[in-house]
């Protein structure tokens, strides 16, 4: 090879580069200007973004600064820790009473010597026929408030039989 194909091929290569360079030229022309459209609409996020934080700072530092100070909160927990004692203690005694009144439920039969009532649903069928006893309280004497400590009070017991099919009474006996 020569100096002037060396030299051709020299201006040919960069002819080449020059077209290739070109290229890439127009391709940035193309895209520079849709580059700066999202810079600017990134700016315009950003800028909005920063308005809502120093909107939000200042907020907190508004309400901070007229917030009550630390004595109205422990003043506040305490009334609150008082009203929920209260109320525990309240629930706890109409909890004792609750299980009083049903231990006095459940044990009263067996105090008295009777069990529980028997209590069946009357069908049509003659097979199951069956008698309840129903535990009848009565007080002989009237009670008053003034007469309550002077008087006693007299307690009568009554079992009643009644057949369920026509209600009516078979036997009445005295406990």
């Amino acid at each position: 090879m020569t100096a002037d194909n060396e030299i051709q091929n020299i201006h040919w290569t960069l002819e080449k580069i020059h077209k290739a360079l070109r290229i890439i030229d127009n391709e940035f022309e193309l895209v520079i200007p849709k580059i700066d459209h999202i810079t600017g609409d990134l700016k315009q996020i950003l800028a909005h973004v920063t308005n809502q934080i120093n909107g939000i700072r200042n907020g907190t530092v508004f309400v901070t600064s007229y917030f009550p100070t630390y004595r109205i909160y422990l003043l506040a927990f305490v009334i609150t820790e008082i009203i929920a004692g209260i109320l525990a203690i309240a629930l706890i005694y109409y909890l004792i009473l609750l299980i009083k009144e049903f231990c006095l439920r459940k044990c009263l039969p067996e105090i008295t010597g009777i069990n529980r009532k028997l209590c069946q649903n009357n069908t049509n069928d003659k097979k199951n026929k069956t008698e309840t006893l129903q535990l009848k309280h009565t007080l002989s004497s009237t009670l008053s408030s003034s007469t309550f400590r002077h008087q006693k009070i007299n307690k009568d017991w009554w079992i009643d039989m009644y057949d369920l099919d026509d209600k009516t009474q078979l036997h009445k006996g005295h406990v």
